[in-house]
């Protein structure tokens, strides 16, 4: 997407993380809330925005979440596994020599 723009790059990375972390807390909160609407909504983001950057297990997490239909106590494990899976694209990034 950026032909190799240090800048640019360093740019769309920290909106992902931005946005990807506005996206958790809303999942965090419809998971609470019982927003199920706005869970499978939010999912459905995060889903894109990982497969974009090429995060692939993180996608898969989020399209499991996604598609979900079971209760809370297994939505809420759904939750920790994206969270999960985002700290290891955190991880990633920061190797990479990305501030995160």
């Amino acid at each position: 997407i950026t032909n190799g723009d240090k800048e640019a790059d360093a740019a769309y990375i920290r909106l992902f993380v931005e946005q990807t972390e506005e996206c958790l807390a809303a999942l965090e909160t419809s998971c609470a809330n019982g927003d199920w609407e706005r869970w499978r909504e939010t999912a459905h983001k995060l889903k894109s925005s990982a497969g974009i950057m090429g995060a692939e297990e993180f996608r898969i997490s989020c399209d499991r979440a996604e598609h979900y239909g079971g209760d809370e106590k297994e939505r809420a494990l759904l939750l920790a596994s994206i969270e999960r899976a985002f700290e290891r694209v955190r991880d990633f990034l920061g190797q990479m020599g990305f501030t995160t």
